[in-house]
């Protein structure tokens, strides 16, 4: 097979019909498939393909629910054999020599992708529209050919646009990463122009917040010859005044010789800057950009390679190890290293769990380090066996993805600048998500969120369906990269546990990193359902870390407004109980959160692990 042709089409009988007789009449010296990807049509696409394929053996036929167009495509290119992909839609009719332009230009030294041009094929009205690139730079993905092996190394097209608006120039920048896209105007489709609606222009609307996507990724919007550092501002300009007075003025230019369809194309101008507010500045408001940034494997054709260490900080709980160690045992990633690390270990106990795991290397600590001691162990050990990656995995956890591991590498692959991903968790069951994506603690973000998350709780469950920038994660289950680690240090011990995560995040970000939510499913994490208790050890370690956390990062006074507003909230329940026995708790419980405070208070200011 020397190349492939993939045809998404949906609800476009009549012109795909049309554009395959095109396809399948080309004048190709070599062999080539045609993979016809259908999004959920409903107007018998289907049965006419079926006709089809009793006379031509080269198509082929893929179905989905619908997805949209870079969904489909992909569907397409995971199922194609050729090394060469060349793309058009189910509207266009290609010329004869087509496909022998574009993969003739495929040839060239340095080329890993090709341009063709896109024509309307005759001139149009003021209320018609059709794509076409006369000079090429737009790279539309009705015209286009990629290597095979290139469009598996970026992931394919982002599937989070939801319809045809610039997912192409999302991929084609991607591709140019990886070398030259050529420019080949020998290589034609026709694209009909079709009549502009007031419909068609308020699904127009839409495309902004996808516009800004490439502004954030790439300092352009949208193509190369349009860069911008304000993306919000430049995009709510253009969809609001720019844009619709350019068409307004044409709509008049047109008037003399199509003057019914220059006052339609008129008054629409006219109308477009109010649907511009009610419809498209909303959303360009709300797109979250950092986000955006953030990109997926969705070809899931190239299995990573890269050192990974799983690493699992142990302390009197076998059963839940073995457990634990076990699942993760049947994730398909063959270059996974695991290290248990044994805290207060005694040997004779360890010498049953050696037997029953024995793949595992152990790092053995005499006494309690605590979660952020035992994982700085962990990944001393992972760094010094030259590992890339480092996932860290509380030992109550259960693998139940066995490709969770190969996607992460992935992810942080095709996002260098992420040094922490976190994946889904699921608590106690697969019927409920944890939230895992979390916010740095201070003085007024802990009144706000002990209020919110009791009032307004869907605002808090963040950890959703959509990749997303966090400013931290919980730690029960975070992918490392090593060069970061190396970088800023590890955990700091001084928290022992809680809190030392968020730590963690903010010295990556203030060192330039990014920290991620990617929804992949990965452990069940079988936390004990038990009440919080306010006069606990966890308590006490989470109001002291929390303090101890404004001071390390230079908030002294909100540490100080932290503490005393946490001793005022023990004195009051304190003061308040009518019980002696728990009247003698809860004075136990504030003495000790007096004693931590004013340690943490007192002491010298705390410095940042250093790098290794």
């Amino acid at each position: 097979m020397d190349a492939s042709v993939v045809i998404p089409t949906h609800n476009k009988k009549r012109e795909l019909e049309r554009c395959l007789e095109a396809v399948l009449a080309q004048q190709f010296s070599g062999v080539f498939e045609v993979l016809v990807c259908d999004d959920g049509s409903d107007d018998g696409t289907a049965e006419m393909l079926r006709e089809w394929w009793k006379t031509e053996p080269r198509l082929q036929y893929l179905a989905q629910t619908r997805r949209g167009p870079a969904a489909v495509r992909n569907l397409g290119i995971r199922h194609a054999r050729g090394p060469l992909i060349a793309m058009t839609d189910d509207d266009t009719i290609p010329d004869a020599r087509w496909l022998d332009c574009l993969c003739a230009a495929a040839q060239r030294p340095g080329v890993v992708g090709v341009e063709g041009r896109v024509t309307p094929g005759r001139s149009f009205g003021p209320c018609e529209t059709a794509p076409s690139n006369e000079a090429g730079g737009v790279y539309l993905t009705c015209n286009a050919l990629y290597r095979r092996d290139v469009l598996a190394r970026v992931g394919g097209f982002d599937e989070r646009f939801p319809f045809a608006a610039f997912e192409d120039c999302d991929l084609a920048a991607r591709i140019r990463q990886h070398g030259a896209i050529a420019w080949s105007p020998e290589a034609v489709v026709t694209h009909p122009p079709r009549r502009s609606t007031w419909r068609s222009t308020l699904q127009r609307l839409r495309h902004w917040p996808w516009i800004m996507v490439t502004a954030r990724r790439y300092g352009y919007l949208g193509w190369p010859g349009f860069p911008t550092r304000r993306p919000r501002a430049r995009v709510i300009w253009n969809s609001v005044v720019k844009l619709p007075a350019g068409r307004l003025l044409s709509a008049l230019r047109a008037m003399p010789n199509y003057p019914g369809q220059a006052i339609h194309a008129a008054l629409w101008a006219a109308l477009e800057p109010l649907a511009a507010l009610f419809r498209a500045v909303p959303e360009v408001l709300r797109c979250d950009l950092d986000s955006a940034a953030l990109q997926m494997d969705y070809l899931k054709l190239i299995p990573p390679s890269a050192k990974v260490a799983l690493v699992v900080v142990h302390y009197k709980q076998p059963e839940m190890l073995l457990r634990c160690i076990r699942s993760f045992g049947q994730v398909d990633y063959p270059n996974l290293k695991m290290i248990v690390v044994e805290s207060a270990a005694k040997e004779e106990r360890l010498l049953p769990l050696r037997t029953e795991l024995p793949g595992v290397e152990w790092v053995v600590a005499s006494e309690n380090v605590g979660y952020s001691g035992g994982n700085n162990l962990g990944i001393n050990r992972a760094l010094d066996h030259g590992c890339e990656y480092i996932l860290l995995a509380n030992a109550d956890t259960e693998c139940i993805a066995p490709d969770c591991i190969s996607r992460l590498v992935r992810f942080l692959e095709l996002n260098p600048k992420v040094a922490l991903a976190g994946p889904r968790v699921y608590l106690r069951g697969r019927d409920q998500v944890q939230n895992t994506v979390l916010r740095y603690p201070s003085l007024w973000r802990n009144l706000v969120d002990w209020f919110g998350f009791r009032l307004l709780p869907r605002l808090y469950a963040r950890s959703g369906e959509a990749v997303r920038s966090a400013e931290m994660l919980n730690g029960v289950c975070v992918m490392l990269r090593a060069a970061a680690i190396r970088q800023v240090g590890a955990f700091d011990p001084q928290f022992f546990m809680y809190v030392e995560d968020a730590d963690l995040g903010l010295r990556l970000r203030n060192a330039g990193w990014e920290i991620a939510y990617v929804p992949i499913d990965s452990i069940i994490h079988h936390q004990k359902e038990t009440s919080y208790d306010l006069e606990g050890e966890v308590s006490l370690l989470v109001r002291r870390n929390a303090v101890y956390f404004l001071k390390k990062h230079r908030h002294r006074m909100q540490a100080w407004g932290l503490a005393a507003a946490n001793l005022l909230l023990a004195l009051a329940r304190t003061c308040a109980t009518t019980s002696m026995e728990k009247f003698r708790r809860r004075l136990a419980f504030l003495q000790a959160l007096w004693r931590e405070l004013r340690a943490v208070l007192q002491a010298a200011s705390p410095e940042a692990p250093g790098a290794r």
